[in-house]
């Protein structure tokens, strides 16, 4: 699987694939809460594997959210706390852009920025 995703565009079809599925799950109104009884068990069928965490939705404009003190300026989400968890927001200075959160140490987002340079770059080629 890993290099299938590594191939040119391989990594846009995986995205656009999650996101169908996604997409699909939540707009089923019928289906949405049709087990929701085995989901604590579902949950724990997952512990000692390796999951990734989302919290947020792009479509969730939190940036134009003005509580009285104006636009943010920057957005955090304390939910995330650990290697395994992301915050996921809709961009606040690129229209169709998205803003992710890392809970990384400085050495840790340090190497995650240089892959990830590397790895869109290649994309992009």
């Amino acid at each position: 699987m890993h290099q299938k995703l590594i191939e040119k565009d391989r990594f846009f079809d995986a995205a656009e694939a999650i996101s169908e599925i996604i997409r699909i799950k939540v707009n089923n109104k019928d289906e949405i809460l049709k087990d929701v009884e085995t989901w604590l068990m579902d949950v724990k069928e997952l512990m000692g594997k390796q999951v990734l965490l989302v919290s947020g939705s792009p479509k969730f404009d939190l940036y134009n959210a003005d509580c009285g003190w104006g636009r943010p300026k920057k957005l955090e989400a304390v939910s995330i706390d650990g290697d395994n968890a992301i915050s996921l927001c809709k961009s606040r200075e690129f229209k169709g852009g998205l803003e992710f959160g890392l809970p990384l140490s400085t050495t840790k987002m340090d190497a995650f920025a240089a892959i990830f340079a590397n790895g869109t770059r290649d994309l992009f080629d």
